[in-house]
């Protein structure tokens, strides 16, 4: 019984960390979108 709660356990800590790896990824690549919009806003004042 132990070694299935430990089986359990172990695939429920695997399983929270890919979720945290795609939540960071997509954050990341949010905050890229963001700089990217940043920057162009700052190109096209400058053009001004």
């Amino acid at each position: 019984m132990s070694k299935l709660l430990e089986q359990q356990l172990i695939e429920g800590y695997q399983s929270m960390a890919e979720i945290n790896l795609l939540i960071a990824s997509e954050h990341y690549l949010l905050e890229c979108e963001v700089y990217d919009n940043v920057d162009h806003m700052s190109v096209q004042n400058d053009g001004e």
